[in-house]
């Protein structure tokens, strides 16, 4: 994925990761009353994802593997965390 590609799908998801911004920032004042839908939730971190991967590949001192290795860890972590986010918002009953 070039820098091009990643900031396309960031501009393409940046709603849902506003939407997505919306509810950690609930949780963390105590609110929990908003809720997110799945999709809003997944594509919101895949905004994160193409951010992560686009500052991975402005790094000018890393090689190619360097770069893929480390786009594949970081989103393997995104994607984990994205499932642990969906099991505590079902929770909640705040994920749609």
């Amino acid at each position: 994925m070039c820098i091009r590609d990643s900031i396309t799908t960031m501009l393409l998801k940046s709603g849902s990761c506003a939407q997505l911004t919306n509810i950690a920032l609930d949780d963390l004042f105590g609110a929990k009353n908003q809720v997110i839908s799945e999709k809003d939730l997944h594509d919101g971190i895949e905004y994160i994802i193409a951010l992560h991967k686009k500052d991975v590949e402005e790094n000018r001192y890393a090689t190619t593997e360097q770069k893929e290795m480390e786009k594949n860890r970081r989103e393997l972590i995104l994607k984990s965390l994205e499932e642990q986010i969906k099991v505590y918002l079902k929770s909640q009953n705040r994920l749609q």
